[in-house]
């Protein structure tokens, strides 16, 4: 039985793959890591709080949420999973 996180890397990782990891931004290539750390970043800028943002994005506390929020815990260090309720929440809720 494969579990509900497991489903979730998964897709994630396929996004990554079609994607072609690699887009053009003004001659150079950006990365996929660049794009999702946009992405990340887009949804700690939203206009809601750190309680609101780890509650949906499925952390026990808002401490973490806080603290990359004032720039005292790196985005760079989240797991693959965060990473992929980071992109979630940004394509349900901030693209429509």
């Amino acid at each position: 039985m494969v579990s509900a996180t497991h489903n979730r890397i998964t897709n994630f990782s396929s996004r990554f793959i079609r994607s072609g990891c690699i887009h053009s931004v003004r001659g150079e290539n950006m990365y996929y890591t660049d794009k999702i750390e946009r992405i990340v970043m887009a949804v700690l800028s939203q206009d809601v709080t750190s309680y609101r943002l780890a509650k949906d994005l499925g952390y026990s506390n808002n401490s973490t949420i806080s603290k990359m929020r004032r720039g005292e815990t790196s985005i760079r260090g989240l797991s693959l999973e965060k990473l992929a309720a980071f992109e979630e929440y940004y394509r349900n809720k901030m693209e429509g």
